[in-house]
């Protein structure tokens, strides 16, 4: 038990020097999420060095744990051998144990001690309600539903959550499905009628469909003796970009202006192929080299790189000034050239979100922003 706490005393100790030392430039290994490669920040150095020690102290306590366990095998009919080696076996567990209580505790306390961000300006804040920037807290967000890409036909939607019917909502959707006598659900020929007045339809929770964003208001079908007319929707809000603007963040999308296909990133993205998705419509939809147009919804600032770990050229695009919904769209990445008659639409492998205040944002994107940068 000396050992243990002679060590966590020299490790404490030595934190100025080893903060010093990743000043100098050197390849360090990533612990956890943390990689001071691409950032030395204070916290970030902070939650490396706590990750690092928890990684040592772990792999102390194995060690002591397999030593103690060979030296009493290897006791025989030694009395004196046998009780050091359990001594050694029963520090480590304890000290293994006395790490998990500690993090539990603090966790019971408050589970935001237990989150180190390693980012001193947080990129995007999804709720007021502590670490609930996750797809279960979201639910549909402030706009009640989400939609997909149905079929792979356009204009055509499968959405879940509540649907926004006219009046009073800009994407003025009306109910074209019927019940029958049997209780049967009954479309007709609405659907298609709904997409040639321009509109969208969108079946709501594998039930009902409706036809939303119609350009004028016209009757468009006839089903079970209801004549069905639509409402004109004005400004128009396409389905697939409601998600956009009732929730923060920025968006990669399709090469359509996000009526398609978006992917959310809500921190820095080191590999865009690769790293998890956070969130995405259509689920799980990294948009590997596909993103085309980029929607930015609060007060950030969008770094893409043409390489990984932000890596090679970059281009930042500002949407600061268009913090408030429904943010910014930069509808074609492709009229921003990388290099002469090549454009960002298939070259983003890796994103930073900067917010605003952060002071990272003069070094990396010097006015004026959205130009390509060495």
């Amino acid at each position: 038990m000396k050992i243990s706490l002679v060590l966590t005393l020299f490790m404490v100790l030595l934190l100025p020097t080893f903060t010093y030392a990743l000043a100098l430039n050197l390849d360090y290994p990533k612990f956890g999420p943390f990689d001071l490669n691409t950032n030395q920040n204070l916290s970030e150095i902070i939650a490396y060095a706590y990750y690092f020690i928890v990684g040592i102290a772990g792999l102390a306590a194995f060690v002591m744990l397999v030593w103690g366990g060979v030296q009493w095998l290897a006791s025989g009919a030694v009395p004196s051998q046998a009780a050091e080696a359990r001594d050694k076996v029963r520090n480590a567990i304890l000290g293994l144990l006395l790490v998990l209580a500690s993090f539990l505790i603090i966790q019971i306390i408050n589970p935001e001690l237990t989150i180190l961000s390693g980012k001193p300006y947080p990129p995007i804040e999804c709720s007021t309600l502590g670490n609930a920037c996750n797809r279960l807290s979201l639910v549909f967000g402030r706009a009640g539903y989400r939609c997909e890409p149905l079929g792979g036909i356009g204009n055509n939607f499968s959405c879940s959550g509540t649907p926004p019917l006219a009046p009073g909502r800009s994407e003025a959707c009306v109910q074209i499905t019927r019940l029958n006598s049997a209780g049967n659900i009954v479309t007709g020929s609405c659907i298609n009628q709904c997409r040639t007045a321009g509109g969208e339809s969108a079946r709501f929770n594998e039930e009902h469909w409706f036809c939303c964003n119609a350009p004028t208001a016209t009757q468009i079908c006839n089903n079970l003796g209801d004549d069905i007319s639509t409402v004109a929707a004005s400004p128009i809000t396409p389905l697939m970009q409601s998600f956009m603007r009732s929730q923060p963040g920025v968006y990669g999308c399709d090469d359509d202006g996000c009526l398609q296909a978006w992917r959310r990133f809500v921190s820095d993205t080191s590999d865009v192929c690769d790293d998890p998705v956070f969130d995405s419509s259509p689920r799980d939809d990294d948009l590997c080299r596909q993103i085309g147009s980029l929607w930015i919804h609060g007060p950030y600032v969008a770094v893409l790189y043409e390489g990984r770990r932000y890596a090679g050229r970059h281009i930042c695009f500002d949407g600061r000034t268009n913090a408030s919904p429904p943010g910014r769209l930069i509808n074609r990445l492709d009229d921003y050239e990388i290099e002469s008659g090549n454009g960002w639409n298939t070259d983003t492998d890796s994103i930073r979100i900067l917010q605003d205040g952060n002071p990272e944002i003069a070094s990396i994107c010097p006015v004026p922003m959205e130009r390509t940068l060495p």
